[in-house]
């Protein structure tokens, strides 16, 4: 039974080269890959909308998703104005318009996906 989890590291340190990573640093991925484990699996298995029959539910629920999403992604879109202030140049727009769209499809996805 411990073979695997050690066949499993040399493998991948074998093919990502690992050596050059600090100790510290892959203790730390640890949790995030536990939680991001965890998470993608709730939204997978859809157990989060299982009130969804039929297409009528199905297109009630989607609207939600759209709205919820808009409605995120705005006070993402205005927190991240107030933090960052009017941005002075090209690329700081563009970050300030891009990043909150992002969010936005993502956040949709996740919802749309569950």
């Amino acid at each position: 039974m411990l073979l695997l989890p050690q066949l499993l590291f040399g493998l991948s340190k074998y093919i990502f080269n690992l050596a050059h990573l600090d100790t510290e640093f892959l203790l730390l991925l640890g949790p995030f890959l536990m939680m991001a484990y965890t998470y993608f699996r709730y939204i997978f298995s859809g157990i989060e909308h299982t009130e969804v029959l039929n297409k009528q539910n199905y297109r009630k629920k989607r609207k939600i998703a759209v709205k919820r999403s808009l409605l995120v992604g705005l006070i993402f879109f205005i927190i991240s104005f107030i933090v960052k202030g009017v941005p002075t140049s090209y690329d700081e727009g563009i970050d300030l318009i891009a990043l909150p769209i992002i969010f936005i499809l993502l956040y949709f996805l996740f919802e749309l996906i569950s």
